[in-house]
C-alpha cells in the first residue's frame, strides 16, 4: 500500500498541472480528469485499507458480480467523493489527504482544514448535495 507521503506527492504534482492548464475546451477536459485521479488516489488508499462506507465499496464490489444494478454507473466519481469525504469525518489521515487535494486545487477556498470538515459534514447532512447514496 502507497503511504501518505507518496499520494500526497502525487496530489500535488497534479494540482501543478491543474493549475498550469489554459481555459479551452482541451484544458477543461483535462484539469476534470487531473481532478478525479486526485480524487481517486484517496480513495484507493480508503479501499486499500479496508475502510467502509454503509459496505461501499468492497461489499457493494461483490455484489456486483451477480447484481446488475452495481455496474459500473453505480460506482461513479460522485459516489467515491462521498466515500472520501464520509472517512474524512472518521479518519485523521484521509482528512488531511482530503484536504491537501482541495487546497491544493483550489487554494483559499477554504480558510482552514477545520472550515473544510464543517462545509463536508454540512453537504453531507444536508441530503441534497450529493445525488447518490450508498
Amino acid at each position: 500500500m502507497e503511504n501518505i507521503n507518496a499520494i500526497t506527492e502525487k496530489i500535488t504534482e497534479l494540482a501543478l498541472k491543474h493549475k498550469a492548464a489554459g481555459n479551452n475546451i482541451d484544458d477543461l477536459e483535462e484539469t476534470s480528469w487531473l481532478e478525479k485521479e486526485a480524487l481517486m488516489f484517496i480513495a484507493e488508499f480508503c479501499e486499500k485499507s479496508g475502510m467502509n462506507v454503509n459496505g461501499f465499496p468492497h461489499d457493494k464490489r461483490a455484489l456486483a458480480k451477480t447484481d446488475d444494478y452495481y455496474d459500473d454507473d453505480y460506482f461513479c466519481l460522485e459516489r467515491f467523493q462521498l466515500y472520501v469525504d464520509t472517512i474524512s469525518l472518521e479518519n485523521s489521515m484521509v482528512a488531511d489527504l482530503n484536504w491537501h487535494y482541495v487546497n491544493s486545487f483550489w487554494p483559499g477556498e477554504f480558510e482552514d482544514k477545520s472550515d473544510f470538515l464543517v462545509s463536508i459534514k454540512g453537504r453531507i447532512e444536508s441530503g441534497v448535495f450529493y445525488d447518490v447514496q450508498f
